[in-house]
């Protein structure tokens, strides 16, 4: 990195020294060296190369040149990173409209900036907006990108969670299952990355109540952690939510040990579960609270309740499949 740096910047001199200040050679030289230190993490060191970049590309090129736009989304990924969105908006979609124009349609470009736009307005809760960009960029990258290319794969797991997140099972299923199809043609079988794929499929599934799909995707899940991480709490974690599934079906004889098992394993394995994952248990014991509810086990139901109660003081995180 030291020694990228010095030539990064010695081209930077050298531009400077030999061209007008305003020409795009500059601004590229700009660029990356922006880029390059942001990768780093060095922020406060790459906002001003790449204002400065844009501010250059501006002087030096055409209106609604291509280059400009490529400038203003480095700027605007920069900004998302510094959690500076309402800076960054604005920036990638005048970004779009200069790609959109100046670039043939179905450019590859233009589905880049879709992407990053979507990305931003999903995290501001725009979903509505931000789906619309996620197909239009789904259009381009399904015309030129072969299956399973990592992203078409971003582009349909975006849509696909947004589907999810909003109950629309008929939209989701199709998309998860391409998902699937992916991870499965990327990862080795029976090993352990792909438990934890399945895993992140079961839930879904899960929580689109396809109990069928769900059961046989962590039944498989198991099967493979079972085997190869048989003392993990994520293996745990798998058994409760296959007692999910078939609690979901109404087999509550089958669903108790699988869900009493489930949580058990994860509560004595807590101590190895890592921040975040407290989630899981909280999830096991609502599992565990709706079986007897079913059973019309008011005394076992109340009991659980409590537990549910206590667990859910604990702050809980993100992670943990």
């Amino acid at each position: 990195f030291a020694e990228a740096e010095t030539l990064l910047l010695e081209a930077l001199e050298n531009r400077r020294a030999a061209l007008p200040a305003t020409h795009p050679e500059i601004a590229r030289s700009l660029n990356n060296l922006g880029r390059f230190v942001q990768m780093q993490g060095r922020f406060d060191e790459a906002e001003p190369l790449l204002r400065e970049a844009v501010e250059t590309y501006r002087a030096g090129l055409p209106a609604g040149h291509p280059e400009i736009a490529s400038g203003l989304c480095n700027l605007a990924e920069l900004l998302v990173a510094r959690h500076e969105l309402d800076e960054a908006e604005p920036l990638l979609r005048e970004a779009l409209g200069i790609k959109r124009a100046a670039l043939p349609p179905g450019h590859p470009e233009i589905a880049v900036v879709h992407i990053k736009l979507a990305q931003l307005l999903q995290a501001t809760g725009e979903v509505a907006e931000a789906e619309a960009h996620y197909r239009d960029a789904l259009e381009i990258c399904r015309a030129i990108l072969p299956a399973g290319h990592p992203t078409l794969v971003v582009v349909v797991g975006s849509l696909a969670d947004i589907c999810v997140s909003e109950g629309r099972s008929d939209e989701a299923m199709p998309l998860l299952r391409e998902l699937l199809e992916a991870n499965r043609a990327a990862l080795p079988k029976g090993g352990p990355e792909l438990a934890g794929r399945l895993a992140f499929f079961g839930q879904k599934y899960l929580a689109l109540e396809a109990w069928s799909e769900a059961e046989t995707l962590l039944r498989e899940c198991l099967t493979i952690r079972e085997k190869t991480q048989p003392d993990a709490w994520t293996t745990f974690n798998t058994t409760s939510m296959l007692g999910e599934a078939r609690l979901g079906q109404d087999d509550l004889a089958e669903a108790e040990p699988l869900l009493l098992d489930g949580f058990r394993g994860m509560e004595e394995r807590e101590a190895t579960m890592p921040e975040g994952s407290e989630v899981r248990i909280v999830e096991a014991l609502e599992r565990l609270v709706r079986l007897y509810e079913a059973k019309g086990d008011e005394t076992e139901a109340a009991s659980w309740r409590s537990a549910l109660e206590a667990a859910r003081l604990v702050p809980a995180g993100s992670d943990g499949k």
